[in-house]
């Protein structure tokens, strides 16, 4: 397990993951990886009880779907990407 994190710094879209911590020491350093440049806004929702959210509430549980939505300085289009996080799945990955 890791958390996971996407965030904008000067322009550019980045994922910061670590593995998932919870003891009482020093957590590790999280590692960054630049996705993509010239990003001028990143907005997240969050599918939970048949609603689209701006964040994700309830932490018992793991939202229905994902939305991230990308707009870049060039004006580019980009179709939002929804993901179904797969928390529950039984093992081997199948659904």
């Amino acid at each position: 397990m890791y958390d996971l994190e996407l965030h904008l710094a000067d322009g550019r879209l980045l994922l910061s993951w670590q593995p998932h911590f919870t003891g009482s020491e020093t957590p590790p350093t999280p590692a960054d990886t630049e996705l993509l440049k010239g990003v001028t806004a990143l907005q997240l929702g969050y599918f939970v009880d048949g609603n689209w959210q701006d964040e994700s509430k309830d932490k018992s549980k793991p939202p229905q779907l994902i939305r991230i939505s990308v707009a870049s300085e060039n004006d580019r289009p980009w179709p939002p990407l929804i993901i179904r996080p797969m928390v529950d799945a039984p093992p081997g990955g199948q659904q």
